[in-house]
């Protein structure tokens, strides 16, 4: 019998064990500690770049074990056994590794520096979350009257319109995009500002490290161009100035779930980089081998392998944002996995008339943890198609971008917030926020909603309670309230007040406004107000 100075145990807390088979080849081996390593808590600048550890310093992160890359010490040991090692993870401190030689593999168990290994199947799953679709190729045949051309109504739905016209694009973020592959990313006119200004700082394909991103995939083109195409007149993504960290983690060829230790190992290598968003059009729910699969208990518990890690990315610092899934109509009808996350952003579909898209993956009934979070255009959302050209898709891959985008430019205007104040604000701004359900979530979020929220105001939102009309208006308008009101205020975007009045009003009172003067046409922001409660509407100047 092999015998080692030091054993291998399972790292996982909550009492869960989890079969170290991720496919007929790949196996999950964890280990007990990362002594006999290269790298030192003492030095993190050897394997964190200064942005990285930045972003740990802003919020007081401090850089722990799990941190340090895994031992080189025990990779060289598990090679010298005659197996080939895929990657590793730090922060779940395993390896995976490849072999077809079955007597070694029955072996493990047996071995003094392995404990608790298990070649049964577990339920680990894996799904690239487009809702294939005739029309993902045709070519987009309406007009718009705005600069966003056909992007315009699908991020004007989510109010970060105002967010771009103060001038905060997402200049400064970095956002790590994990997907199947960035079809003619590197060809296509849709993405040459990108590439003319230096906004991909970095690309890594893991499913085949001397392939290429670009003739992979489109799937994850056509996510990256609702964020960052910047083609005035034509198509504006949501993060057009943001910095974008491009990484394949997933193989479309077949449903394994080594692919969740593919996502791992990217979100680390980004987390690495500096990067300060991660969004994922991927999620885990099936799999080839119906073994395999998850159940919905398991939404519950924490339990799924790549759950764990986007949760312990967002300790790091990092915002994950998630597509739901695209499952409601299907047998599954729930989110996937890392959507279950507790502090990951899931995103569910609607479309442009804001219903619920049949598509869009349900949360769980009665559960403590309300998902989806959030809603976004994912039903004839406007995309640059595998031609190269402006046209439409279906499914939650495409609404979690958008909101991702916009994550960028919200932080970048609140550079001072930390993520998790980032993330409820985006969470409180939802127009369901006050009576979430588990086919809308939280609702709709309004992004310049959530600058108000991160800058001390606390609105309680309700159609019922404050009513405007006209809205578009010109020169006067009408609030109809349903609570009493002490205070009107009107505001530009930049948050310059224009028009106060302190009468005092009563419930049911309509409220003549027409001495505020601005000419300036566009949107502001109306601000009623009494002892107890705040609300901020959307006021449009024609």
């Amino acid at each position: 019998m092999l015998r080692f100075f030091y054993t291998i145990v399972i790292l996982f807390i909550s009492g869960n064990t989890f079969s170290q088979r991720m496919s007929p080849e790949h196996y999950w081996i964890p280990l007990s500690d990362k002594e006999n390593n290269s790298f030192t808590l003492n030095s993190p600048g050897e394997f964190l770049s200064d942005r990285s550890i930045l972003r740990r310093q802003k919020t007081n992160i401090p850089i722990i074990e799990q941190d340090l890359p895994v031992s080189d010490f025990y990779i060289d040991s598990l090679k010298s056994l005659g197996l080939k090692i895929i990657g590793s993870s730090k922060w779940l401190n395993g390896v995976v590794v490849e072999t077809s030689d079955y007597l070694l593999i029955d072996s493990l168990p047996y071995l003094d520096f392995v404990n608790n290994f298990s070649t049964e199947y577990d339920n680990f799953s894996a799904d690239l979350l487009e809702f294939e679709s005739n029309y993902l190729n045709v070519e987009n045949n309406f007009t718009t009257v705005s600069d966003y051309g056909s992007s315009h109504t699908q991020l004007n739905i989510l109010g970060g319109l105002g967010l771009h016209e103060l001038g905060f694009r997402g200049k400064g973020l970095q956002i790590a995009v994990l997907d199947a592959g960035f079809y003619k990313v590197d060809s296509f006119g849709y993405f040459n500002n990108l590439w003319e200004n230096n906004q991909i700082i970095a690309h890594r394909d893991l499913i085949n490290p001397t392939g290429n991103i670009f003739r992979e995939s489109s799937h994850g083109m056509s996510v990256l161009s609702t964020m960052s195409v910047n083609a005035p007149g034509q198509y504006i993504g949501s993060a057009p100035e943001a910095s974008y960290i491009l990484i394949r983690s997933e193989d479309v060829s077949r449903e394994t779930k080594v692919e969740e230790a593919y996502w791992i190992f990217a979100a680390e290598y980004a987390d690495s980089i500096g990067a300060d968003i991660i969004t994922s059009s991927l999620g885990y729910s099936k799999f080839d081998f119906p073994e395999m699969n998850y159940q919905w208990d398991n939404l519950t518990e924490n339990t799924a392998f790549v759950t764990r890690a986007a949760e312990i990315a967002f300790s790091k610092g990092i915002i994950v944002v998630t597509s739901a899934g695209n499952e409601g109509n299907k047998e599954w009808q729930k989110i996937n996995m890392p959507a279950d996350g507790e502090h990951v952003l899931a995103v569910g579909s609607i479309d442009t008339a804001g219903v619920v898209s049949l598509f869009s993956s349900h949360g769980l009934e009665d559960n403590i943890i309300v998902k989806p979070d959030v809603l976004a255009v994912g039903y004839e959302t406007s995309l640059v198609n595998s031609s190269g050209n402006i046209g439409k898709g279906f499914g939650t891959s495409y609404s979690s971008p958008q909101i991702a985008g916009f994550t960028a430019c919200l932080w970048q205007a609140n550079p001072d917030k930390s993520h998790d104040e980032i993330l409820q604000a985006i969470r409180q701004s939802a127009n369901k926020f006050s009576f979430p359900n588990e086919k809308h979530g939280y609702g709709t979020p309004d992004f310049m909603l959530a600058m108000w929220i991160l800058n001390g105001i606390e609105p309680i939102q309700s159609n019922d309670l404050i009513q405007i009309y006209p809205n578009p208006v010109e020169d006067f308008f009408y609030i109809k309230t349903s609570i009493s009101l002490t205070n009107i205020e009107i505001f530009t975007l930049d948050g310059k007040l224009i028009y106060k009045n302190e009468s005092g009003w009563q419930s049911g009172e309509i409220i003549l406004i027409d001495n505020w003067s601005y000419d300036n046409t566009g949107v502001y922001l109306l601000k009623t107000s009494n002892n107890k409660k705040t609300i901020v509407n959307k006021l449009l100047k024609k």
